[in-house]
């Protein structure tokens, strides 16, 4: 059956490590969610969230969302909330609301800063590519657990849905690794080592390296 609000915990008594990449570049300037209610985004600069994401996407994108179409663009324009020292957390716009906020796929904290990303199928699978060359670097590196995006699956269409996949196998074998593949693909990813944030990743490739 289905579970929600669940988790499946399973201790390991061996050493693990974690990496990520996404892929998405910055596209507008900084800015701040200045009203958030876990994943709606009020206001963006204190203006409301669909006027502020409007003014950087265009008309179409935004429209799209405000009317719920089916627009495969408007998935090209993520948030990104910034953290240091790291890739930015990854944030999907799902629609937007009759006040003219956004709902987003995770939740957002209140006065984060953020910027609207984007992305193409290249620069996604590169992403991809690169994780794959920083895994095969990982210790230890027995079995490799990747948990990859439903959303970037999505973006690929049918005939490419395993594009990351193919990437990082590419990766291993440019780089001599030979190990078990295990995973799934997701609507969010967890990557977390004890030494950075505990955050809801979207559109966002998250690997696992432990020993055997």
């Amino acid at each position: 059956g289905i579970a929600s609000g669940s988790a499946v915990v399973v201790p390991l008594a061996s050493e693990s490590s974690v990496a990520l990449r996404h892929g998405w570049e910055v596209l507008s300037e900084q800015m701040v969610a200045s009203d958030t209610d876990g994943n709606i985004i009020r206001t963006i600069n204190w203006q409301p969230a669909m006027d502020a994401y409007r003014h950087v996407v265009g008309e179409q994108v935004s429209e799209s969302l405000a009317n719920g179409a089916d627009v495969p663009e408007a998935k090209r324009f993520p948030f990104g909330i910034r953290r240091a020292g790291e890739e930015p957390v990854i944030r999907d716009p799902l629609h937007a609301t009759e006040d003219g906020s956004l709902m987003v796929l995770s939740g957002v904290p209140s006065h984060a800063t953020m910027s609207v990303m984007k992305g193409d199928d290249a620069r996604l699978t590169e992403a991809a590519y690169e994780l794959g060359a920083d895994v095969a670097r990982l210790e230890p590196a027995g079995h490799l657990l990747v948990f990859d995006c439903f959303s970037r699956a999505m973006l690929y269409g049918a005939s490419k849905r395993d594009a990351d996949l193919i990437a990082m196998k590419r990766a291993f074998r440019d780089s001599g690794l030979e190990v078990p593949l295990y995973g799934a693909m997701a609507s969010g990813e967890i990557c977390s080592d004890g030494l950075r944030y505990v955050d809801f990743h979207n559109k966002t490739v998250a690997v696992c390296s432990f020993a055997a």
